[in-house]
């Protein structure tokens, strides 16, 4: 199956870039499939547990996490799980994979720029590092820097003024280092670092378990919505964006970027924390929800619509 793409990108009142419907929409249709994501990889925590090329777990692991989490079914055709026990990288002893195939797809995607550097470490990198050192290596090795990511907000202004700025000044040196490029290219590092924290997704398996990490530009442009019409889901490497009600032809999009079942003040607290905005949809400027109504004044409401 061919990638899809029924949106298209718009200017958002007040919100910058998004995304509106091409078509009339009915309820849990897919809007954008990727098959091929800019970069998606797993965490430190799932190298052992999911194939590191098609993001498919073990057997065992997948009987184990379909007892905490709901699963979406599968609808672009993928299997559920990957068929065979692992087998490691011999030269990195980092990444997994579930065949031998899997293994030389992802060598020729990044992996043989990256496996003798991965190697080299005593540990594995944090997973925001080994996703810039993809894109260093990448840049490194002749591909352009992806123009998408003009469309995207990095708030470096605002990560620089917070105590965040400390780890991703570490986290960018830290992945120059490694790619082993030029100290010049730490301003560009950092630039994608930031977006890479305000955009990037949680890769997760079927059953919504997360696994990682994925950074997309295309569905990246999906602005939040504490009630939202879309979301997003992955079936192995496949991203999507997929609706949650019927939507209209051009009618905008929207995603939540955090658990939307929170009470207000948590929910505005975490969002200004994580993206440096303050939610207007209509459920927060109305409180509409019960609990939105009765979660109070406390002082972290108060610091939030202070900020």
């Amino acid at each position: 199956m061919a990638d899809i793409n029924n949106t298209k990108i718009i200017l958002s009142t007040g919100r910058g870039n998004g995304l509106v419907a091409t078509q009339d929409t009915k309820t849990d249709n897919i809007l954008i499939l990727i098959r091929k994501p800019y970069i998606v990889l797993p965490d430190k925590a799932s190298l052992d547990k999911i194939c590191s090329w098609c993001l498919l777990p073990t057997p065992s692991y997948s009987a184990s996490t379909a007892k905490e989490s709901r699963t979406i079914g599968s609808t672009v055709g993928n299997k559920a799980q990957a068929t065979t026990a692992l087998q490691r990288c011999s030269g990195c002893r980092v990444s997994q994979y579930c065949s031998p195939a899997c293994q030389r797809a992802d060598w020729k995607s990044i992996h043989a720029k990256e496996c003798a550097l991965l190697a080299a470490l005593p540990d594995v990198p944090p997973t925001p590092v080994r996703a810039l050192m993809r894109i260093l290596l990448s840049h490194r090795f002749g591909l352009a820097w992806d123009p998408r990511w003009a469309r995207l907000e990095g708030h470096m202004d605002e990560m620089r003024n917070s105590e965040k700025w400390a780890d991703v000044l570490l986290q960018a040196r830290a992945a120059v280092s490694f790619a082993g490029v030029a100290h010049s290219s730490l301003e560009l590092a950092v630039a994608a670092l930031c977006r890479i924290h305000c955009n990037a997704f949680r890769a997760t398996l079927l059953n919504t378990t997360p696994i990682g990490l994925c950074f997309e530009p295309t569905l990246a442009l999906a602005n939040h919505s504490c009630t939202p019409n879309a979301y997003v889901a992955f079936e192995g490497r496949n991203i999507m964006l997929r609706t949650l009600v019927p939507v209209r032809k051009d009618e905008e999009l929207f995603i939540s970027y955090i658990d939307e079942n929170q009470p207000y003040h948590d929910r505005k607290l975490e969002l200004f924390r994580t993206y440096w905005f303050q939610c207007n949809c209509s459920r927060c400027e109305a409180r509409s929800d019960a609990n939105d109504r009765n979660d109070g004044n406390d002082e972290r409401l108060i610091e939030a619509e202070n900020m």
